[in-house]
């Protein structure tokens, strides 16, 4: 089945270029010139609400700014897969997208061999989170029954192991392992269990930040830090 593409874009030139890479690449691809036209379609607005599988948006748009449209996409569509395009060396913006929900950015002039990369990893992310969240439902309603009654002992005995360390209260935790093997599974099954249950649990994509916007993503940053 092929990927829906929604490109956000007042530039021409690029709307055609992009829409040509990526209709090679399989992707259906639609592109409108304005915020407007984009949250009006997503939102169904005249017809039948758009479902893209992943947004190339904009930042900088003749009627709207470009993080008022990623929110208004966002509460629409929470789950939707968003990439940001920003001008060379905007990192201020770029981490206020992060923080808004976008799942990636990319800065013009953009290499187009890496932009496809950065938009096939978002959307793999994207199937990995659905895979995670089926899991996670599992983990928090069947947790008991499904993993500790009838595993082996050395299963058993890594779930003894979450228990132990979440009811600490004070351990810093690091958990390893291949794509797919539900690191963040264990992680939320230790904050379910934890003090800090009824506090936010906040899952951060680090592969898709580079080391300037993890730095302001985990540790913050203060104002007119990047200008």
């Amino acid at each position: 089945m092929k990927h829906k593409m929604l490109i956000v874009d007042d530039d021409e030139d690029i709307c055609v270029s992009l829409k040509g890479i990526f209709e090679a690449k399989g992707f259906e691809v639609v592109s409108v010139d304005t915020g407007q036209r984009a949250t009006g379609l997503v939102k169904g607005r005249r017809g039948k609400p758009y479902r893209p599988d992943v947004v190339l948006l904009d930042v900088r748009l003749p009627d709207m700014d470009g993080i008022e449209v990623l929110t208004e996409l966002k509460e629409a569509e929470p789950n939707l897969c968003i990439l940001i395009i920003t001008g060379f060396g905007n990192v201020a913006q770029s981490v206020q997208a992060m923080q808004k929900g976008a799942a990636d950015y990319v800065t013009k002039p953009f290499n187009v061999d890496e932009l496809i990369v950065r938009v096939q990893r978002a959307l793999d992310n994207v199937k990995l989170k659905e895979q995670v969240g089926f899991l996670t439902k599992q983990s928090n309603g069947e947790w008991e029954s499904k993993y500790t009654m009838g595993a082996n002992a050395q299963m058993r005995s890594i779930y003894k192991t979450i228990e132990r360390i979440a009811l600490s209260g004070s351990s810093t935790v690091f958990i390893h392992g291949e794509t797919g093997t539900g690191k963040e599974v264990i992680a939320r099954r230790v904050h379910t269990l934890s003090e800090r249950s009824t506090k936010p649990f906040v899952a951060v994509n680090a592969s898709a930040l580079s080391t300037e916007l993890l730095e302001s993503e985990l540790f913050g940053h203060e104002k007119g830090a990047f200008t």
